[in-house]
């Protein structure tokens, strides 16, 4: 997969995640969580190599240093984040 087709695709997921949860109270989501595998996070001045971010309910609850640790669930659809970079919030309104 291509990064733009890579980048649509992520961006795509983080939208659909938004409209499911449109009107639901808390954290309750009738869909599997997303997880990016092997990303490059840039937040602020930090750069984070290699890290696991999971997309829960349209929010991003972990960024994992040490996605070793980390045991996804059986129905979490994952993506390969190697070579891609990935900027939580940037377009936050």
């Amino acid at each position: 997969m291509n990064n733009k087709k890579l980048a649509l695709t992520i961006m795509a997921c983080i939208l659909a995640h938004g409209l499911a949860i449109a009107g639901i109270q808390g954290e309750q989501c009738s869909y599997p969580q997303s997880i990016i595998n092997s990303v490059r996070v840039i937040v602020s001045s930090k750069i984070q190599l290699a890290a696991t971010v999971v997309i829960r309910c349209a929010k991003i609850p972990q960024v994992l240093t040490k996605p070793n640790n980390y045991q996804s669930p059986a129905d979490a659809v994952v993506f390969d984040g190697r070579r891609k970079t990935l900027l939580p919030g940037l377009i936050d309104g």
